[in-house]
Formats: C-alpha cells, structure tokens, sequence
C-alpha cells in the first residue's frame, strides 16, 4: 500500500471537508481542549486510577476470580491431592488395641468379707495414681520380658540422623551395651502405649500401638495383665513384710510366756514345803509322774518328726522306712529299689530307660506324700501330747494353790496374772501370724480387666478419610490463595474484568491474537492492515470497541478534538499497532483523524505504514523544519485518508526537551483545530518519561496490555506513574492485546463465528 504527501487537493473526506490542507499557524481556530475542560465525560469513563465508582468487593468480583482462574484452583487441587496421595499411601499403617481395667474402690479382704472399706468416691487420686502405676517401668519392663520385645523390630534402637550420617561416611559406631537397648526399648514401648482415665470414672483404657494388630491387642493385653501382677505382688510383699515383724514379735511373746510360766513353777516348786495335807501331797505326786511320762513320750514324738522331714528333705527313703512303720511305704519302697535295678541294666538312652525314670520320679512324688502323711499323724501326736502335758502342769499347779496358805496364794496370784496378760500377746500374735500366713496365697487385686484387647480390623493411622478431606480443604485453599495472588500481583491480565477488577480502570477491548494459529485469514507480518483488509473480523470488531469507547466522550461534547495517548508499561505491548488500528478506524468511520508518532527514540509508524518520509516530528521539534507551513510533515494514508506525523529517524539522545517544548503544545492546538480525533502513539511507560510529559495533552490515556504476559506489578507501576502527572483527570482506560481466540472465555469462535463469516472466507 502506498502512502503519498499531502498535495493541495489531496485528503479531502467523505464530507468534502480538506484533512490537512490549509494547517498553517493563524489559521482561525475551534474552541480548544482548555476552553471544554469543564464538559465532563460520562460516569462510566470518568474513571481515574484509584478503583472503580463502588469500591469494595462484592460477591459477583468473587465469582469473577473463580471463573478466570478456575484453571488454576482446580490444577492446584490435583496436584496437591496428588501429592498427598502419594505421601499418604507410603505411610506405614498403625493399629491400636485397647484393654479396659476397672479400678475397684474397694479394700477386699477374703478372709472377711464383711469387712471391706470403700473409699471416698470423690477420692480420684486413687484412679490417676493406678494411671501412673501402669505407665512405671516396672510394669512395662515386665511386658518386654513376657512378650520378648527385646528382639522385636518395631522396639529396637534405631540409628538417629547422627548415626546414620556417621555410616555413610564410614564411622564405626559402637554398639550400644545390654542395658541401652533395654532402656531403648523401654522408651520405645512407654510411647506405642497410652494410659488413660476415661471420664471421672474408675474405668482405666490402656491402648497400644503396632503396625501388627495381633501384636498390638497382645501388648495392651499383657499390660494389663502385667499390671494386675504387679498389683498382687505387692500385696504379697507387703503381706510378707508385716508376717515379718509379727513373726519377730511372736518370738519375743513366745519368751516371755516362758519365762512367765517359769517364774510360775519356781514360786510353786519353793513353797511346795508349805503344803500339808498328805492326800494332796499325793495327788501332786502322781501329777508330776503323769507330767515326766508325758515329757518323755513328747520328746520321742518330736525327735522322731524331725527325723522323718530331715530324711524327707534328703531323699533317704531307706533311712525313712526304717523309721516309719508303714507297710504302704515299705512296698512303694522295695518298688523303688527294683526299678532302680532294673535302671542300672538298661541303656541311659533307652526308651526303657526313660519310662523306668519316668516311674521313678512317680514313685519318688508317691513316697514323699506318704511321708508327709505319717509326719502329720506325728505332729498332730506331738501337738496333742504337748497340750496334754500343759494340762497336767496346770492341773498340778491348781492342786498346789489351793492347798497353800492365803498369803502365799495371793502372791501366787500376782504372778500368774502376769503370765496370763504374756499369754494373751502371744495368742493375738500367733493368731495374726496365721491370718497373715493365709492372705498370702489368697490376695486378689483391687483392679480387673472388664474388657480384653482385641486385634482391631482397621488402621487407627492414617486416618484416609479425615486426611484426605483435610488436604481436599488444603488444596483448597491454597487454590483460592494462589488464584488471589496470580489475579492481583503475580500473574498477568487474562481477561477484561480482571482488568478492571485489579486494575480499578476500565477495559474497552479486547484484541484477538492475529496469529496464524487462531483459525482467522490474517497475516501477523501486516497486521495495520487488518482492519483495511478483513473489516469485519474479529480483531477489527475488538477495535471498534475502542473507538466506541473513545468516542462515548466527544459525544458527550458538542465541540472540540479528542486526543487520545496511546501508551503501554513495557516494550513489545502493540501500542503502535494498536494506535495505527484505532486510528484507521475513527478515519473509516467519516472522522477527520491525525496519528501521531511522538515515540521519538523507537518511531515504528512510518514502518507500520509503509511511509518514507525525510523529515519527522523529531525535526520539527528540534527546530530543523519550519513553524509556518506543517503540511510537509503530514501524509495522508491512501487506504483510510488518516493524516500521519511520522516520527522519522529515532533520537537515542533525550527527548523531554522536545516533547516538553512550545513547538508541541502549537502542534497539538492547531491540531485540535482540524481534526476530530487525536491519536498519539507515545513511549512505554516504565523505561522513559516521555509519555508523562505527553498526558497533559491528552483528553484520554489507553494503556496497551499484552495478553497473560506483562505483570500485573508494571502495569500497576506504570498507571501509578500517570496517576501522579494526570492533573487534568484524564481518563485512564486498558486494552488487552493479543488475546488468545477462545481462551476465557472470549467468543471469537464458536457460536459467534457466523458473524465473522466474512473475516474467515
């Protein structure tokens, strides 16, 4: 496409008004932009940056978020669930058994029944001291010797990070000594078990923990049980303690009965003279014959008894038969004797040999039960001829009371009184050494398991449900979070409520990719002629949404030119595309339309357009051409009859002073003289001022957004940086550029392609 200089006739519109001819200095001019300040334009473009009129965030910006970042949450969601997946099946499951105890409140006595004393109910230290009991070592080291946890992988020390660190590069470690293993152990098995009271109750739940469930309810078992043991034996024990110190007191009460009894027989046997009575001189006499003979026969019995359980105790059943006279022992006797024989002629190995000492043994047990009959029948003899003796004695006694004198018997008396008070401590004693003897093999434990542990069915961890809904939450959440992020500050701009929902400005248009790609018959290498070429496509609808935009200000206006800055954050946005685009379109529509290139160091119009040109609005402005006639540096654009001010050759030396200058501000009035509509193709933002200084220009700035690219951060900078100089409240509107066709949203295909049937014919 060819563009041509402007020449007296050329340029003239569909109106028959001229575009450039007669754009001299003193021509009579319109009402300037400085005299229309005050038209305001309509609420929905008098928007600055700084948020849109409502403010706030309201439930339909929520809704908008989710939607433009779906893609994320729900790939947010996956990965996460993934992961968690991953890491909650390579968990090793553990399983928990529970035994239940009951603490009874009770002291329980079998021996008296009647007699047991319950505690306070609000006495609970009883409860959390058993708690503790069962937590002690003494009752778990008791579980790892029954279960034999010491060669129990799951209980054995393991190497710490230390240790293993210490392998890999080759240090010797010492293995730990007997005793560090089992307190390892112990360690390791004081946290697979818990202990707890459940409630106020004097219910007690003891729990364990294994990834074997057999071997899970057979720890929590044999803590309890282990427990209950502990429990009896230290009853025992302390039973045997107290059997102990009676015993000690019993010998002493023993004593002194006898020296009670003693002291009785001396005081009797030295006034024994005293006695006068022939009759009962006698019967003393035969008194102590009966006592002599009955001490005699006592001794023969006592010395017999011990014989027979010292014969007993050694295994001398010869010695034994001769010294029991019973026939049923001298049978199992010879017995033994011939089996011993027969013994001595079999092999040691023989089965014979092992039934023979099998019978042996049986004898062995027949025999000493036999023994332990006939000592029985011999104390019981011996018991029975010491109580007869007793009596004598007492007998023998009275009869020599009654027949003292008074004075003597009350002596006597005396004495006796204090024999009988030494007897009375020996009785108590020797009867609670007895019931003591019997408590003994007859204690039972205060607490009881009500409920025996059993092998669980399932994994008590990981709990798959409850983890799986925690990091469905999560995922969640995280989604949501990184949807926030990417919309406000990480990612780019996908779509036009985005825009303005992040940006607080708003987003006129949205412009299609012309990449070959999207489906569309454009060329991407002449992509300012899209809009000549396919007026109907998709983009050069996109397009006209910006002019409408725009153009929703001057109407508002009866006189006077827009100028519209066309700018961008960063390089390589399309805002020379864009404002070639926009121009062309007011210029097709019937407006009288001026571009200019005011990207003085990267002018890029000329080549857009195709136009050659030898001097530019770089050498106006420095002075180079002349002030009077400006019609030299405008070409019109044979396609469109759009006016253009190149830029020419690009300045790489500052240019603030240029754009700054009168020159420009006489440009632009004389400008808006002629022209209805203004478009100014300026520098990016962030790398030079340029188009700051450009702003004060400007009725309206349209920033150009390159699509899912440019950080929302530059862009905020960028419209940061317009806010602080736009001191005529310029309107600052986006435009997103190089939208993806199809991508969120955007209907430039589907059911809206019939109405670009012609862009894709």
């Amino acid at each position: 496409m060819e563009m041509q200089q402007l020449g007296p006739n050329d340029g003239i519109g569909p109106d028959g008004t001229p575009r450039g001819q007669g754009f001299t200095v003193g021509s009579q001019p319109r009402r300037s932009r400085a005299q229309e300040a005050g038209q305001a334009y309509p609420d929905d473009m008098a928007m600055s940056y700084g948020g849109t009129s409502g403010g706030g965030f309201d439930l339909r910006s929520i809704l908008g978020l989710l939607r433009r970042q779906i893609k994320l949450i729900i790939a947010t969601i996956l990965v996460v669930n993934g992961l968690a997946a991953l890491f909650i099946f390579q968990l090793t499951p553990t399983y928990t058994a529970s035994a239940l105890v009951m603490v009874d409140p009770r002291q329980k006595d079998i021996l008296d029944p009647d007699g047991q004393i319950s505690l306070m109910p609000s006495d609970t230290g009883r409860v959390e001291s058993e708690v503790g009991i069962i937590r002690s070592p003494s009752v778990l080291l008791s579980v790892v010797n029954d279960l034999d946890l010491i060669h129990d992988p799951q209980f054995l020390p393991k190497p710490g990070l230390q240790g293993r660190l210490k392998e890999l590069i080759g240090v010797h470690t010492p293995a730990p000594s007997p005793d560090d293993v089992v307190k390892r152990v112990l360690s390791n098995l004081a946290r697979a078990v818990s202990v707890a009271r459940q409630g106020t109750t004097y219910l007690i739940e003891i729990a364990a923990h294994s990834p074997d469930p057999q071997r899970a309810a057979a720890i929590a078992n044999s803590v309890s049980e282990k427990y209950i043991e502990a429990q009896i034996d230290a009853k025992i024990n302390m039973a045997e303690v107290a059997q102990r110190k009676v015993m000690t007191r019993l010998d002493s009460a023993m004593t002194a009965v006898r020296t009670a009894e003693d002291k009785i027989d001396r005081f009797v046997d030295d006034n024994l003279g005293l006695v006068t009575d022939v009759g009962a001189l006698g019967d003393i006499a035969s008194f102590q014959r009966d006592i002599d003979n009955q001490e005699a026969q006592r001794q023969e019995l006592s010395k017999s008894a011990a014989e027979i359980d010292q014969f007993r105790r050694a295994g001398d059943w010869a010695q034994l038969v001769a010294t029991v006279e019973s026939d049923q022992l001298k049978a199992l006797n010879a017995r033994r004797v011939e089996i011993e024989q027969t013994l001595q002629q079999a092999g040691n190995d023989s089965e014979k040999a092992i039934n023979l000492r099998a019978q042996l043994d049986d004898l062995g047990k027949k025999m000493d039960l036999e023994a332990l009959t006939a000592f029985s029948q011999i104390r019981a003899s011996l018991d029975a001829a010491q109580r007869q003796e007793e009596d004598l004695r007492q007998k023998r006694r009275e009869k020599i009371i009654s027949s003292l004198p008074k004075d003597v018997a009350v002596r006597l008396y005396e004495v006796q009184k204090e024999a009988d008070v030494s007897r009375g401590i020996y009785e108590r004693l020797l009867n609670s050494a007895k019931a003591i003897d019997a408590q003994k093999d007859l204690q039972v434990a205060d607490s009881r398991v009500v409920s025996a542990a059993l092998p669980p069915a399932s994994p008590s961890f990981p709990n798959t449900r409850m983890l799986f809904a925690l990091c469905g939450l999560a995922s969640i959440g995280l989604g949501l979070g990184l949807a926030f992020l990417r919309e406000n500050y990480i990612g780019g701009f996908v779509d036009e409520a985005q825009t303005e929902s992040v940006l607080g400005i708003p987003a006129l248009s949205s412009l299609p990719s012309l990449d070959q790609s999207s489906g569309w018959k454009s060329d991407a290498s002449i992509a300012p002629n899209e809009i000549v070429l396919h007026p109907i496509s998709p983009y050069s609808e996109a397009v006209r949404r910006i002019r409408l935009g725009v153009d929703m200000g001057r109407r508002q206006r009866s006189v006077g030119a827009q100028t519209i800055l066309i700018t961008s954050a960063v390089p390589n946005e399309g805002k020379t595309q864009t404002a070639v685009s926009l121009a062309r379109s007011f210029a097709l529509s019937g407006k009288k339309t001026l571009l200019i290139d005011c990207d003085l160091r990267r002018p890029t119009v000329s080549k857009a357009l195709g136009i050659e040109s030898s001097s530019g609005l770089t050498d106006y402005l420095s002075g180079q051409a002349k002030e009077e006639v400006l019609n030299e540096l405008v070409s019109t654009d044979a396609a469109t009859g759009l006016s253009v001010i190149v830029g020419a050759a690009g300045n790489r030396s500052a240019t603030d002073s240029l754009l700054d200058s009168a020159r420009l501000e006489r440009l632009l009035t004389l400008a808006q003289e002629w022209f209805d509509f203004i478009v100014i193709d300026s520098s990016p933002l962030l790398p030079v001022v340029d188009a700051r200084l450009l702003l004060r220009h400007a009725t309206m700035a349209v920033i150009v957004i390159k699509w899912a690219q440019t950080s929302q951060q530059e862009v905020r900078a960028a419209i940061s940086d317009l806010a602080r100089v736009n001191y005529a409240a310029a309107p600052i509107v986006a435009v997103l550029n190089e939208v993806e066709v199809g991508s969120f949203g955007y209907g430039y295909r589907g059911r809206y392609r019939s109405y670009y049937a012609e862009a894709a014919s």
